[in-house]
């Protein structure tokens, strides 16, 4: 089964002025410094560090070019152990119910894909029993707490990217943690047959990174706190999902339903033609009256209340 990237074609597709479809930091951290005078370095140190900040083993990381790949490898290697059944909840980012379906997997409950935060919602997941896996896709998670501070259970993957938390599109990197140094030697034979290694030049860029997360973690909080209060504060007639407030993790799914019963995809073209760029609710699953905004840029303030503009004159066409 190949797999469409129905998100990112629209991204590609629908770019306005407003741009509320951004949910990485990209431009918004200066990352130049860990650019210049980086030469080549092994896994192991990046390894090490990755570990460290996880709070877990060394010997269960290895590095990916991004989540994406991350949750391709996993499913393969869940796959090829004979895992037949898989379960994710909506509305969810489309690769992790995708990619186990283009392994053959079927609906079932040997283990649960999910992300934590909630992509598209940034609500905290709550971790159902009774599952033999765990895949759990951690891209936003340092927005909201330490990683090392995250107690996952014992049969659990995790998955994390440089691309949203330290705005690090062009480092190409993230990882994955295994449940077991054996799991984790299948992903990494796999990997060698379907990907490209990573670049030990990114490899370095990454660890001079993480050598200064401290730092980078306060700067990536404070700017994706002070954009959601902006989304809060121009918000209109609109609802957070399910009326919880959700974690500042640079993304907020919002029902419009007060101002229209249309479809996601006809909303966000209508939106579209106005200059403001959002995702429908069904590019995560779902069939609700619901957008996923993200809150990443600098004029976050401008587009919400473009954004706003827009819903309230719907029917007045440009």
């Amino acid at each position: 089964m190949r797999i469409e990237f129905e998100i990112a074609d629209w991204i590609n597709s629908h770019r306005g002025r407003y741009d509320l479809m951004q949910s990485g930091l990209t431009g918004r951290i200066d990352l130049s410094e860990y650019f210049n005078g980086c030469g080549f370095e092994e896994p192991k140190q990046l390894k090490k560090l990755i570990a460290q900040i996880n709070g877990t083993d060394e010997e269960l990381v290895s590095l990916t070019h991004g989540a994406t790949e991350g949750v391709d490898l996993v499913a393969k290697a869940l796959r090829l152990s004979g895992v037949n059944g898989f379960d994710s909840f909506l509305p969810e980012y489309e690769m992790l119910y995708k990619a186990p379906l283009a392994e053959g997997m079927e609906r079932g409950k040997n283990v649960l894909f999910l992300s934590d935060p909630n992509n598209p919602t940034s609500l905290r997941a709550e971790l159902p029993e009774g599952y033999r896996y765990y895949v759990i896709d951690e891209t936003f998670l340092q927005f909201v707490t330490d990683l090392d501070r995250v107690k996952r259970p014992v049969n659990s993957f995790r998955i994390n990217t440089f691309t949203k938390f330290y705005g690090g599109d062009e480092v190409r990197v993230g990882y994955i943690i295994s449940p077991s140094s054996e799991i984790r030697e299948t992903i990494e034979k796999l990997q060698g047959i379907t990907y490209e290694p990573v670049s030990k030049h990114n490899i370095c860029i990454a660890k001079k990174i993480l050598e200064d997360n401290d730092r980078l973690k306060e700067e990536a909080r404070r700017i994706s706190a002070e954009n959601f209060e902006a989304v809060e504060r121009y918000m209109g007639e609109l609802k957070f999902y399910m009326n919880r407030k959700p974690e500042a993790a640079t993304v907020a799914f919002l029902d419009y339903s007060r101002y229209s019963s249309i479809s996601s995809f006809e909303l966000c073209e209508r939106l579209y033609e106005k200059g403001v760029s959002a995702i429908p609710a069904k590019l995560f699953g779902s069939e609700s009256t619901h957008i996923r905004v993200a809150y990443t840029r600098k004029n976050t303030k401008d587009a919400m209340s473009e954004l706003v503009s827009a819903l309230e004159n719907l029917d007045k066409r440009s």
